[in-house]
């Protein structure tokens, strides 16, 4: 059994790894997927049984956790082992796996394994879900270290994220074009701003050089940040926001892109575990610029 906002690849991280390690792990095993209810997810092997039916993950509480043991009930008895993708969903898939005596993983992506981004109540209940985990994992040794400072649990195997390279691949009839790029939720721990600021250094220099920033757009005060970064360096026509992009059209501008810039950085507790976007750029032969932590030192050896 499988529990996560999505399996929609467009979606972002969650969706994409969700939906990458069901369609791999999923077939033959009589698996059971719980998604939001609002869930826009992308098609799947038939024999994978996909139910809408979780409360969102933003909204995580007390109430929402028994909604979601109830959820389990419903649907995941015939199922053996039950693995979390989404960590605001652990406590609620915790109290099932505990009455039921079913073995219990969580993977730990990044911010919701930090406590400063939970209510209190929610605090407490993660550390018991933490505890009662069979096993945990996670794609990034920074967020199990930030993690193990706030919560106590066992064990903690690091699987490194991947890329699908049935998606992502090189593709060297592609020209490179003057542009950086950034994908990503536009969001303040992905650094955009410090994108257009590098811009604004380099404008002089390289004049046809631009910024493509792709990604859905989050709090409505960031990107007037963004924007009024942008107008105070007259870089007006130089900075793109790119939207709805499909996969098709994302390899395309990985492989065309001169370099990727993820400026990751720590934002009241949120954070970013292990970016796939990271060996996505890499895979499409664009090197990777990005701040230390956060992955990064797994993922980009310097001057490699």
């Amino acid at each position: 059994g499988y529990v996560t906002t999505t399996i929609e690849s467009a979606n972002g991280g969650w969706g994409r790894y969700s939906k990458s390690l069901i369609e791999t792990m999923g077939p033959g095993n009589n698996a059971v997927v719980l998604t939001e209810s609002f869930a826009n997810n992308d098609p799947i092997d038939p024999s994978i049984k996909v139910v809408k039916v979780l409360p969102s993950h933003h909204s995580s509480n007390v109430t929402q956790q028994i909604r979601i043991f109830i959820s389990c009930v419903r649907y995941l008895g015939g199922c053996q082992v039950i693995h979390c993708l989404t960590e605001p969903f652990a406590p609620g898939l915790a109290l099932y796996c505990f009455l039921t005596r079913k073995k219990f993983v969580i993977t730990l992506h990044g911010t919701y394994s930090n406590p400063e981004a939970l209510g209190r109540a929610m605090r407490f209940l993660m550390y018991y879900a933490l505890k009662f985990a069979s096993i945990l994992t996670t794609g990034s040794f920074n967020t199990e270290e930030k993690a193990r400072e706030f919560f106590k649990f066992n064990e903690c195997r690091f699987i490194p994220n991947g890329v699908d390279e049935k998606v992502f691949k090189h593709m060297p009839e592609l020209t490179k074009q003057r542009f950086m790029l950034t994908v990503g939720a536009v969001k303040e721990r992905k650094g955009a701003d410090v994108g257009i600021d590098a811009l604004a250094l380099l404008k002089d220099e390289f004049p046809d050089l631009i910024y493509k920033i792709v990604g859905s757009k989050g709090k409505d005060s960031f990107i007037t940040i963004l924007n009024e970064k942008i107008k105070q360096h007259n870089l007006g026509n130089r900075v793109e926001f790119v939207d709805n992009v499909n996969d098709t059209e994302l390899v395309k501008l990985y492989n065309q892109a001169m370099v990727f810039i993820l400026a990751a950085r720590d934002d009241h507790g949120h954070f970013e575990g292990f970016p796939m976007v990271f060996y996505e750029a890499n895979i499409c032969g664009t090197p990777v610029i990005s701040t230390v932590g956060f992955g990064s030192e797994y993922a980009i050896k310097n001057d490699e």
